[in-house]
């Protein structure tokens, strides 16, 4: 299974490399998961079983990166952007309350979000702080145009 899943992958990396032939070969290396997930000699230990059956489920999803730039083959993306938070929480311990992970949560949401839209979370958070202390509604640092293309 091992050997099979890595020459697929070798292969859907370089294939992403080529925009021409990127669909041809994404449809190919799905074949070629679907035939993993179906080689019932590899089904006899029931992790691999359960991982034929994600192969099975999934595979269309598995090669995307293939046919989209954008798209990473692997989920490093993902790990690097939680790596700081985990570190955090090795050194530091995990909250403390309910109130607390919601806390964290909300913060951690509102400064992605700034990124996102590349808008300073200081000036985000000293323009909110204002509006609070003078009690007035936390102020839209979204524009219109990016509000209707997230709803």
């Amino acid at each position: 299974m091992h050997v099979g899943l890595q020459r697929l992958y070798c292969r859907a990396v370089r294939s992403q490399a080529n925009v021409e032939t990127s669909k041809a070969n994404a449809q190919a290396i799905s074949q070629g998961l679907l035939r993993l997930g179906r080689d019932p000699t590899l089904g006899v230990h029931p992790d691999i079983k359960r991982l034929q059956g994600r192969l099975l489920r999934r595979r269309r999803e598995f090669v995307y990166f293939i046919t989209d730039p954008k798209a990473e083959g692997t989920n490093n993306f993902s790990e690097r952007t939680l790596r700081a938070h985990a570190m955090s929480r090795a050194r530091c311990g995990p909250a403390r309350s309910a109130r607390g992970a919601e806390s964290y949560a909300t913060n951690l949401t509102a400064v992605h979000t700034a990124e996102a839209h590349k808008i300073s979370f200081e000036h985000m958070f000293i323009q909110g702080r204002i509006a609070f202390f003078q009690q007035r509604d936390f102020p839209g640092f979204v524009q219109a145009n990016a509000r209707s293309a997230l709803s």
